[in-house]
């Protein structure tokens, strides 16, 4: 009996372990049922980000979109009410007081007269008719659909409008180059403004009449909260307002598929370009008249005149002209890479206040004293930089070079001063 239980256990363990190991496989990848509902939620919760990744970028899109076409439509209205508000009164006729005790009614054919006119609104109805005519239809045009139809699940209708969008300011880029002209002269329209504004250096005629003027647009029913400086610099604000948007609509936009053009950011490069143009057409007539300026102050400028058709103004900036060492005889006229003995030279005290003006071909330096007689600046000394040897700074603020076997001594204010007048020397000789 006791065998016979004994094979009767061993027969219940054998078939106990043959039903566990039909339920449970022995493969080593097995995964229980729990894991595979883990797994399942995982992909999902992928999914719906994903999703919404795209869902966000497309709403962030659609607004920046929006953005353009309502800024758009807003400048374009304040450049309207501009004109109709300043320019168009500036063109029709005025009646105004002198003033004084035989006070007296004039009234002149128009409120400012050319030149003033031309000073203050400068292409100013030129770029409204680029943006009333030709920017803001297309615009229009480009998002019609995504505004009236709102974007799809996809995102593909305001991505279609981006880049639409894109296209129409790459149509009209060089257009915008218009810009560099008023951009330029902006700050002259302000600050005759301010004069107008502060009564200054104005007859009392001209007074009374500047200020009819004004006060005539300000009751104007149309004028907006902007003061007239506020509608002055709305065209200097605007390119660097579509740049801004398509760096917003480049973040929001997926990149294109390799192969297809990148309208975004073919529109951003261009815009880009745009502001360097201005930026430089503005900097390149700002430094022109400034030499201007000098040819009147100066009392002779050498062998010709200093306005030349190929200079321009690089640096400008008051020095003490210290020094001036002569070097001997037997030196060599090649200094360029040549740093002389100081010993060597001997130097001659000038000890004179100057203004220093750095041209691409020569520097020029003028007494900063103005003669009592004639009214205008003596000229000190020319340097052509053809002539020119590398210059440097040494003790601390005292840019020296060697020019027609000379050592120059000026001495600026301090040593960052001196490295950029250095900087800009050194820079102008290479080119």
């Amino acid at each position: 009996m006791g065998f016979r239980r004994f094979l009767a256990s061993l027969l219940c363990v054998s078939k106990a372990q043959a039903d566990t190991d039909s339920i449970l496989p022995i493969t080593k990848d097995f995964i229980t049922s729990s894991s595979s509902i883990s797994s399942a939620s995982t992909a999902s919760m992928r999914t719906s980000n994903r999703s919404q990744q795209i869902l966000d970028k497309a709403s962030g899109r659609a607004m920046v979109i929006q953005e353009f076409i309502s800024s758009e439509e807003t400048y374009v209205n304040l450049l309207e009410e501009f004109d109709d508000i300043y320019i168009q009164s500036a063109c029709a006729p005025l009646t105004f007081g002198t003033g004084g005790k035989l006070s007296r009614e004039v009234t002149l054919d128009t409120a400012l007269t050319p030149d003033e006119r031309r000073t203050m609104f400068n292409g100013l109805q030129e770029i409204l008719s680029l943006h009333r005519k030709l920017v803001l239809p297309k615009f229009f045009a480009a998002t019609q659909v995504l505004l009236t139809q709102g974007d799809d699940r996809d995102g593909l209708r305001s991505t279609h409008a981006a880049f639409e969008v894109c296209q129409v300011i790459c149509k009209f880029a060089d257009l915008f180059k218009m810009y560099s002209a008023y951009s330029a002269t902006c700050d002259n329209a302000t600050a005759k403004l301010t004069q107008w504004t502060n009564r200054a250096d104005m007859v009392r005629q001209d007074k009374n009449r500047v200020q009819a003027y004004l006060a005539k647009c300000k009751v104007n029913k149309k004028h907006s909260q902007i003061n007239m400086t506020g509608y002055l610099l709305l065209p200097v604000q605007r390119l660097t307002r579509y740049k801004m948007l398509l760096e917003q609509l480049e973040k929001y936009t997926p990149a294109p598929p390799t192969g297809t053009r990148d309208y975004i950011g073919e529109a951003l490069a261009r815009i880009s370009a745009i502001l360097v143009y201005v930026n430089d057409y503005k900097r390149d007539l700002d430094a022109r008249s400034r030499l201007c300026h000098w040819a009147d102050q100066i009392s002779s400028v050498g062998p010709s005149p200093l306005v030349q058709p190929h200079r321009t103004l690089i640096r400008e900036g008051p020095v003490n002209f210290i020094a001036r060492g002569a070097l001997p005889q037997n030196t060599s006229r090649t200094l360029k890479h040549r740093h002389v003995d100081e010993s060597k030279r001997s130097i001659g005290t000038v000890n004179k206040m100057c203004m220093a003006i750095l041209c691409q071909d020569l520097l020029v330096l003028v007494d900063n004293v103005a003669n009592k007689q004639k009214g205008k600046l003596e000229l000190v000394d020319v340097v052509r930089l053809s002539a020119m040897g590398k210059a440097r700074v040494e003790w601390g603020n005292v840019v020296v070079f060697e020019a027609y076997d000379v050592s120059y001594y000026l001495q600026a204010d301090d040593q960052e001063i001196a490295q950029g007048w250095v900087d800009a020397i050194n820079k102008s000789t290479r080119s």
